[in-house]
């Protein structure tokens, strides 16, 4: 609705733009001394006929609008609330372990082997108290750093529960020193864990095998093995994922309807909030609304906190089972009047709808999960007003650059100019407009309608419950604006439009607004020329 009429001042401005460009094109001095040049001029300026489609292509670049199927209206608006992917929520950190082996061989002959098998359970950690069965690494590094007191030349073979690039996981380390360092990719990594004594423990198996070479036995024999796991990123995990917060900020969604707000309310009907929840998890969420209200951030502020039976605390998610791996489950939170005071917290003509949310993952305890790293959970708001309702001195004030001042160089050639403006209402909605012209200081120069008029009168609406206009109204007013103001109009900079708009019988009458309903704008102008 704000739209409506915001394209009507627009074209009020821009028909003394063009009336003053026409004056300043067709009437030059040199035109003066053309015998034909007739000094009383009249001419259309604007005949529009406008749907609220045609409103919304001009002005409405990011709000939607949606039409059901008798074309009745409503305006949406949408927020992401939170968004993150498994990987987002969940970190390995780095890794850090070592382990010991001493035995002793006897002497070892040229061309043959000794082999000692050391077994180390590594406790894996992870931060929040997780029991992971297995994970799929899609990268990081596993890095071996070997000292001892060998003087033989060695081989360590590395074995962990699981598999790389689809084999059994095995990486050999040669040695022909005492010491020895090797980085093991992890790229297309499984890790089977065990919970055997303790959780998330990983098996370790390195066989150490020595080879004769004509040295001397001098075991006792000693191998210190410092392992390290480090950059670990995971493609899955499957098992408990523990008890973890997400990090929501508040979140916000912009009722842009009331962006240039000024006074006076409109009472909807029927408005109504969404939550939804999309879950690609295979992990309960518990989700905490803290607070959820609407904000007027102009003057006079103001909140209303939104309460009701329709707002779960807590509020349990559903999340995809096994068989539903990849897929994304919904679950909906909706508020109406019915169900909340929603319908209240509108009357305040917020610029905003907040809401405060906070989640936590296996509330009720430990069960079996999976995620994929792109697995990710999504909190959608949206703000659904039907064009429904009353509106009562419902004032919005815009400011707009016209720069006009070049266009009235020459006003001392007109006299005066008539304006004409018919307008044919198809919108159940009174309109009193006024606009202001502005110099560079913000000060006032003039105003095209003197008194404020009211340029739009309501059609009548019909009964309920669709309450589809019975007809149109048609009104025509003139206003005239003469050389003494003409003359300080190239001061002006700026254009302050204020419209002052009710519903059908001063808002009394609740009415609805449907896409097919139009405005019909006819302006002209006569131009009074000044010969001397």
């Amino acid at each position: 609705m704000k739209k409506l009429f915001r394209h009507i001042a627009l074209g009020l401005i821009l028909v003394g733009i063009m009336a003053s460009s026409c004056v300043k094109d067709e009437y030059s001095l040199q035109n003066m001394k053309t015998p034909e040049w007739d000094p009383n001029f009249a001419a259309p300026l604007i005949n529009s006929r406008l749907t609220f489609w045609d409103i919304l292509n001009d002005f409405d670049t990011t709000d939607i609008v949606i039409e059901d199927e008798t074309q009745f209206l409503y305006l949406v608006y949408n927020s992401t609330a939170f968004s993150q992917t498994a990987e987002d929520l969940i970190s390995i950190p780095d890794q850090n372990a070592s382990a010991s082996h001493n035995f002793s061989t006897g002497t070892i002959a040229v061309a043959d082997s000794f082999v000692t098998t050391l077994v180390y359970t590594y406790n894996f950690n992870f931060p929040s108290s997780q029991v992971i069965d297995s994970i799929y690494l899609k990268s990081g590094s596993l890095n071996l750093s070997i000292n001892s007191n060998f003087n033989l030349p060695a081989k360590i073979e590395l074995k962990l529960p699981g598999t790389k690039q689809g084999q059994p996981f095995k990486e050999t380390v040669y040695m022909n020193t005492p010491t020895g360092n090797q980085s093991i990719g992890l790229n297309n990594t499984k890790l089977i864990f065990n919970h055997s004594g303790g959780n998330n423990k990983l098996e370790m198996t390195f066989r150490v095998v020595l080879y004769g070479n004509g040295n001397p036995n001098q075991s006792p024999y000693n191998i210190n093995i410092s392992n390290s796991f480090y950059n670990v990123k995971f493609k899955a995990i499957y098992g408990y994922l523990g008890q973890l917060n997400f990090a929501m900020n508040e979140d916000t969604v912009k009722v842009k309807l009331y962006d240039n707000h000024f006074n006076g309310i409109i009472n909807w009907q029927d408005p109504r909030y969404y939550l939804t929840a999309t879950n690609y998890l295979g992990v309960p969420v518990q989700l905490t609304i803290d607070l959820l209200e609407t904000k007027s951030t102009r003057p006079p502020f103001n909140t209303y906190q939104i309460v009701g039976a329709g707002i779960p605390n807590p509020w349990n998610i559903l999340y995809p089972s096994f068989s539903q791996m990849g897929q994304g489950v919904k679950t909906l939170m909706y508020l109406d009047k019915n169900n909340s005071n929603i319908d209240a917290a509108y009357d305040i003509a917020p610029q905003q709808m907040n809401a405060l949310i906070s989640a936590v993952t296996n509330s009720s305890g430990p069960t079996q999960n999976f995620v994929f790293d792109t697995s990710r959970f999504t909190l959608d708001a949206k703000v659904e007003l039907p064009l429904h309702g009353t509106a009562h001195n419902f004032t919005i004030v815009d400011t707009m650059d016209v720069n006009i001042g070049e266009d009235f160089k020459n006003s001392e050639y007109i006299d005066w100019i008539l304006f004409k403006i018919y307008a044919e209402n198809g919108f159940p909605i009174d309109a009193e407009i006024q606009i202001y012209f502005l110099d560079s200081g913000y000060n006032i120069v003039d105003s095209l309608l003197a008194p404020p008029q009211q340029l739009i009168h309501a059609a009548t609406p019909g009964p309920a419950p669709d309450y589809i206009v019975t007809g149109k109204y048609k009104k025509m007013i003139t206003t005239t604006i003469y050389n003494d103001r003409i003359a300080e109009y190239h001061r002006i900079k700026y254009a302050v439009v204020k419209a002052k708009m009710h519903t059908f019988n001063s808002g009394t009458q609740i009415v609805k607004i449907y896409s097919y309903y139009d405005l019909h704008v006819k302006i002209g102008a006569q131009v009074q020329m000044n010969f001397n």
